[in-house]
């Protein structure tokens, strides 16, 4: 049995893991983007990453206040990631994923249970995970690469519409109510 990591640790892995597999997908894309607008956004992205800026794509929450928010948020949402200290707390995660994290974000597509030494990735399909993969970071780099470049083609390959703007910022409407409690019960002025 192996040395387990703290879950700082493991999160701290994962988030490089992410980043490294954003970067990837970004170059990748950017070299296949036959359209300069959507060149354009992709590079505006990457330069986002390269300056230290990730979390514009990749969230991490490093406070919990609410029960319902994942350790990390890929694309706003599309990819939600619970991550753990040990490989025996995974079927927790998941079910957490499924019943408590997932219902709260509108554009969920892919979750991710991991110890940051071993990932295990899920389908989001009607509320329900569906494992579409598992492994070492290595093993799956390329799943983690194809979902993506899925995520980055929908938000940045197509025209904004208010479909599109309500997908990316849904999520956030959680956290705006709850920052809306906040300052009620703090009763500080001109809150939101």
């Amino acid at each position: 049995m192996g040395v387990h990591w703290d879950h700082e640790t493991a999160r701290f892995a994962v988030l490089n893991f992410l980043i490294d597999c954003m970067k990837q997908t970004l170059a990748s894309m950017i070299q296949e983007a036959e359209d300069k607008i959507v060149r354009d956004r992709l590079k505006a992205l990457l330069s986002l990453i390269d300056g230290g800026k990730q979390e514009y794509l990749i969230f991490v929450n490093h406070r919990r206040i609410d029960e319902n928010i994942p350790d990390i948020e890929v694309l706003g949402g599309f990819m939600l990631i619970e991550v753990k200290s040990k490989s025996a707390e995974f079927d927790a995660a998941r079910r957490k994923l499924e019943k408590d994290y997932c219902p709260c974000y509108a554009n969920v597509r892919y979750a991710l249970v991991t110890d940051g030494r071993f990932y295990i990735i899920y389908k989001v399909e009607g509320g329900r995970l569906t494992k579409s993969g598992q492994g070492s970071p290595e093993g799956i780099r390329s799943r983690i690469i194809e979902i993506f470049t899925e995520g980055l083609s929908t938000y940045c390959g197509l025209p904004p519409t208010s479909d599109k703007i309500y997908e990316v910022f849904s999520s956030l409407e959680v956290d705006l109510e709850l920052l809306k409690e906040l300052f009620e019960d703090k009763k500080i002025a001109d809150s939101p």
